[in-house]
């Protein structure tokens, strides 16, 4: 009987480096759009003090840039945490 053949792909789930400014004072003016270092994800998790921030409400992604709408940008003191995965996929 032969063997089964088996796929397996690789996932890197990363915290990404996140290149921008903290300069807002109300969620409304500031700094809006942040860098991800290491490239663009195929899945986020981006979270501003602990709070998960939604897609197309909080904010939007395009590539590798993350660009938070008012009333969400945020202020000075805030804390941004972004993790997620880039993906490759090795097949034997």
């Amino acid at each position: 009987m032969p063997a089964p053949v088996v796929s397996m792909t690789t996932i890197n789930w990363i915290t990404f480096t996140l290149n921008g400014s903290l300069t807002g004072t109300d969620g409304s003016d500031g700094n809006p759009t942040f860098v991800l270092v290491e490239g663009t994800p195929t899945f986020l998790n981006l979270y501003k003090n602990g709070v998960l921030q939604y897609p197309n409400v909080h904010y939007t992604l395009v590539s590798n840039t993350i660009t938070f709408l008012a009333p969400y940008i945020p202020i000075v003191g805030d804390l941004l945490r972004a993790e997620g995965r880039i993906d490759g996929s090795t097949t034997t």
